[in-house]
């Protein structure tokens, strides 16, 4: 018998009269039937369930001792549906189902506010246990689930795990709380019993999902929408708790709440590094990871020349290895579309595997891409972990028929669409019979529109610039003399018309001469100005320089 259905056994013949049905199985003798806690009695003796202030958890130890059947009672796996349960009264995965949604489920949601500029404060998930016993967590997890639809998996419990305690704490792992703690202490157990890496947003939904080889079933779950049946989304205006009441489950929004944390949770030695008690141990986080990385975007035809299924975005592996695309997403105009679900392609070979340098092709049959956006359009890879592989923008520009694809490393617009196979550039458009490609203006027109280039007669050559045909002699290296009363520009060589003095009765006369004998002569010319200025001056004042020159003398003779 498997753990799972020996402490099945002792929760359910602990709880008693809660479940009638289970209990008609019990033999003559029940003092043979194992109970979960000589503490607890069922109601036809008329004594009362115990209360919550006298709860004591139940260790994995000794509810493993506890709930031992004899050897005589136990047959093999394949025998018990028959020969020990003739009735079909035994307790089966229903009836653990059943007693698990009774009595587990999701207490508290934070999802993490921005607070002081610090983002994920206070981002945590709780569970609670109403019942005063232990549950096993085999086959449990919690998943979460965007505004968008996307499944995201939080934590999946490992086997063997038990709720020892009325609460279960969770915590992002990339809140400040945890990294604070972490920096401290070096471990995250003095405020968390799990931790985990997908950080839930300020709209969406939790649930509790219960697996067996049946499939899935929702344990639980608890919404933050603002749709019918769900609590309000959440705000960065008015950081909050969303709490349940342990009985009615209705949900209330509290501003200062605190997860009950009390280390209640427990993994058997075999899944991880028991502590010295040989009790709590760390718990390793199973995160998210990538599905998706390496695939590229590699060709986009949007305007479609009859109808949109004509649209088609291509992916490409480049990498050595078999890439599932199962969750992968396309993000456009802010909306996301699962890849193989929102697929209408029929050239793929697999539905959801691409192969080592295979081409993807999806054809949206949710949206259609906008056929020559007025601005950039933006189209974007999303993994399973919610990052972004890649990114595609493309610009206005697109003409009908042509696709937008990636060759030589540039994107460019291409005549040939080439989807599921390699890209191909084609400058041009493939004119129809009868019509040829004018290669000035890209389009196709009649043939008879465009004349065929005949040679220049003789005598005359064809000008590179005008494209007209030119007398031979036109083309000598000398130019012809201009006429009388023009001269050459330098600049363009043309003739033009000699300039006059406007302030004068008589045509500009050219200077001609040595330049070097013209300067020599000014120089001298100056320095004649320049005595006679000084001569000038000496006659003028010789009176004064007459008197003052005696003074001088004078002086001169008396020292």
């Amino acid at each position: 018998m498997s753990k799972s259905l020996r402490v099945l056994y002792a929760i359910v013949f602990a709880l008693g009269a809660n479940t009638p049905t289970l209990l008609a199985s019990a033999t003559e003798d029940n003092s043979a039937i194992p109970t979960a806690s000589s503490t607890v009695t069922s109601e036809s003796e008329n004594e009362s369930p115990p209360t919550e202030d006298s709860y004591e958890p139940i260790s994995p130890a000794s509810a493993e001792e506890s709930i031992e059947p004899e050897k005589t009672d136990v047959t093999t796996d394949s025998d018990e549906s028959n020969a020990s349960d003739p009735d079909g009264t035994n307790p089966t995965s229903s009836d653990y189902f059943n007693l698990l949604k009774e009595h587990l489920f999701i207490k508290s949601i934070n999802p993490g506010f921005k607070i002081n500029d610090v983002s994920e404060t206070g981002e945590a998930i709780e569970l609670e246990n109403s019942s005063n016993f232990s549950l096993p967590l085999d086959n449990l997890s919690l998943r979460y689930i965007n505004s968008n639809g996307n499944v995201y998996p939080i934590f999946e419990f490992p086997s063997g795990s038990f709720m020892i305690e009325k609460d279960i704490v969770l915590r992002l792992d990339k809140s400040p709380e945890i990294k604070n703690i972490l920096a401290e202490t070096g471990s995250y157990r003095e405020i968390a019993d799990v931790i985990y890496s997908k950080t839930l947003a300020m709209n969406g939904s939790l649930e509790l999902v219960y697996t067996t080889d049946d499939g899935e079933q929702v344990l639980d779950s608890i919404c933050w929408t603002g749709k019918s049946g769900c609590a309000a989304k959440f705000t960065n205006n008015s950081p909050g708790t969303l709490v349940r009441d342990s009985k009615t489950r209705e949900i209330t929004f509290r501003e200062n709440y605190i997860p009950n944390f009390v280390a209640g949770f427990y993994l058997p030695e075999d899944t991880a590094e028991p502590t010295p008690e040989n009790s709590l141990a760390p718990v390793e986080v199973k995160t998210v990871t990538s599905k998706c990385k390496g695939l590229g975007f590699t060709e986009l035809l949007s305007y479609y020349e009859e109808n949109s299924s004509e649209q088609f975005l291509e992916l490409y592996n480049p990498t050595d290895e078999i890439i599932n695309m199962s969750g992968c997403q396309v993000k456009y105009k802010n909306k996301y579309y699962q890849i193989v679900t929102t697929n209408a392609s029929i050239e793929n070979n697999s539905i959801s595997e691409l192969y080592p340098s295979e081409f993807y092709v999806y054809r949206p049959d949710k949206f259609t891409f906008t056929k020559n956006p007025n601005s950039e359009n933006k189209i974007e890879l999303i993994d399973t972990t919610g990052d972004t592989l890649d990114t595609l923008t493309y610009p206005h520009g697109q003409k009908k028929g042509t696709a937008y694809a990636l060759t030589d490393n540039l994107w460019r617009t291409t005549y040939t669409p080439t989807p599921g196979s390699a890209n191909f550039y084609q400058e041009f458009q493939t004119c129809p019979f009868g019509k040829v490609l004018n290669s000035e203006t890209g389009n196709c027109v009649k043939a008879s529109t465009i004349s065929s280039v005949t040679p220049c007669p003789a005598g005359k050559y064809r000008n590179p610039e005008t494209g007209r045909c030119k007398s031979a002699s036109s083309a000598s290296s000398e130019p012809t003399p201009c006429k009388e009363g023009y001269e050459r520009n330098p600049e363009t060589n043309r003739c033009r018309k000699v300039k006059t003095n406007s302030g004068a009765d008589y045509a500009l006369v050219p200077v001609t001469g040595d330049p070097d004998k013209t300067s020599f002569i000014a120089f001298w010319a100056l320095v004649a100005l320049a005595g006679l200025s000084v001569l000038y001056i000496i006659f003028q004042f010789r009176k004064d320089l007459y008197f003052h020159l005696r003074k001088f003398i004078a002086r001169i003779k008396r020292s």
